[in-house]
């Protein structure tokens, strides 16, 4: 058995995205370097960890061991009602992981082959040396042949979770590994949540959001697609944004996108969530032409009533309308659709405005007189600035010929007039002496 304390230093982490499951080579007598997970549990899990986002929170994984040592997880529980919860530390609620657990074991045939935990927002994406000497110890004492524990963590707004496999015959070196996740609903997930309906106990967050998780995936196929000559991709530079885009997917859905070409030669991205499948395609005139995108409605952003000020005092509630983003291609690939896909999923502040009636929405800069402008629609400073020019620049096209003449012959007699005012070198200059006695005040001025 290993000593406490020494376990930090032989941790297999990485911060890789993805790996090829057929680069990674399992050993029966090791850790082994992939795991496999139904969307579901993952998704489970992600929901208790937002029930939790500054405490720790955690739970035990259930499912069956490969005949090569992969860990298969097929049920997921979350913390019991008596579960203590810590900033630092976690203890499941005993009573109700034995209970859950004897049922799941007994009645489903299912084994306990790991448990989970989040560092929720401590930024250790890894088992702690606690962490490491806890599963030793089981490991140790139980008489097991490994052991699957999983470490989550969040950022307020989604989160990730990382594998790490013990062996009994390698106890020192623990393995980060690998999720091969399956897109579908575990079988064993309706069937227990309604037999065990009445002791489960379920998160409240209603929906998990996936961060970046370590994935395997099978090398794709090289593929060699013919694309008329101005479509965008017949472009090789053009090779590097798609990569782009296609990481972008994995990082909002945690899984790789499948790309298909339809007969034309156009690109088509798909990428199955747990809400259902998110696709975007890009057509002939991409990236002019915006891309066509699907998204489940349970992915995208939902109005939100807030309480509104008013220039009087009082306060009204209101639903915010969320305005569908415009695209706009700035000349940079990426960039472009990043953007309007991350407004589009509400990760970016989209522009939205406040109705309050028909064709009205309020302006602070009536705060004095407490009126609501009509307006057409909220412009951004940019294009109120454009705006201004372009009146200015139409007022200017009003003047014709004749009022440009105008303005010069005005200019003429200006110059005249202060020409005539000012002295030659040979004019007197009046002294007191000479100077008129029935000149008044303002007369002298004049001189």
């Amino acid at each position: 058995m290993a000593l406490p304390g020494t376990f930090q230093d032989y941790t297999r982490y990485t911060d890789r995205k993805t790996a090829y499951i057929e680069d990674l080579r399992v050993d029966e007598h090791k850790p082994s370097p992939l795991a496999i997970i139904y969307r579901s549990e993952m998704d489970y899990i992600s929901r208790c960890i937002l029930d939790c986002p500054n405490i720790e929170t955690g739970g035990q994984l259930f499912g069956f061991w490969t005949g090569n040592g992969i860990p298969v997880v097929l049920y997921a529980i979350g913390p019991g009602p008596h579960a203590n919860h810590e900033k630092t530390f976690f203890n499941q609620d005993i009573d109700y992981l034995t209970q859950i657990g004897r049922l799941l074991t007994d009645k489903f045939e299912l084994q306990h082959i790991g448990e989970w935990h989040s560092h929720h927002r401590l930024g250790l994406a890894h088992p702690s040396g606690h962490d490491a000497n806890t599963m030793i110890t089981c490991i140790d004492k139980l008489g097991l042949r490994r052991f699957l524990l999983c470490i989550g963590n969040t950022d307020g707004h989604s989160t990730t979770l990382n594998a790490f496999n013990f062996h009994e015959e390698d106890l020192g070196n623990y393995v980060h590994a690998a999720w091969i996740l399956k897109d579908m609903e575990s079988p064993f997930r309706p069937i227990v949540d309604r037999e065990l309906s009445q002791l489960l106990r379920h998160p409240y967050c209603e929906y998990g959001r996936l961060g970046t998780n370590y994935m395997a995936v099978n090398r794709p196929v090289q593929q060699k697609a013919s694309f008329s000559g101005d479509y965008w991709l017949s472009n090789k530079a053009n090779n590097a944004e798609l990569k782009k885009i296609m990481d972008l997917y994995t990082t909002l859905f945690g899984c790789v996108p499948q790309l298909s070409v339809d007969d034309q030669g156009y690109v088509t991205l798909n990428a199955s969530t747990i809400a259902g499948q998110a696709a975007v395609y890009f057509p002939k005139g991409f990236p002019i032409e915006k891309p066509k995108l699907h998204f489940p409605s349970a992915l995208r952003p939902q109005p939100q009533e807030i309480e509104i000020t008013l220039p009087d005092g009082s306060t009204m509630r209101e639903k915010t309308d969320i305005q569908i983003p415009e695209w706009e291609f700035n000349g940079n690939i990426y960039e472009s659709f990043s953007t309007y896909v991350l407004r589009l999923l509400g990760k970016m502040p989209p522009k939205m405005t406040l109705e309050y009636s028909e064709g009205e929405i309020y302006s602070p800069a009536n705060t004095d007189t407490g009126e609501i402008d009509k307006v057409e629609s909220a412009e951004s400073p940019a294009e109120e600035m454009a705006l201004e020019d372009s009146k200015a620049a139409e007022e200017m096209s009003k003047l014709d010929s004749d009022s440009f003449e105008e303005m010069a012959k005005m200019d003429s007699e200006y110059a005249e007039k202060s020409d005539s005012a000012l002295l030659s070198e040979d004019q007197e200059i009046p002294t007191d002496e000479n100077k008129p006695e029935n000149i008044t005040s303002d007369e002298e001025n004049k001189q």
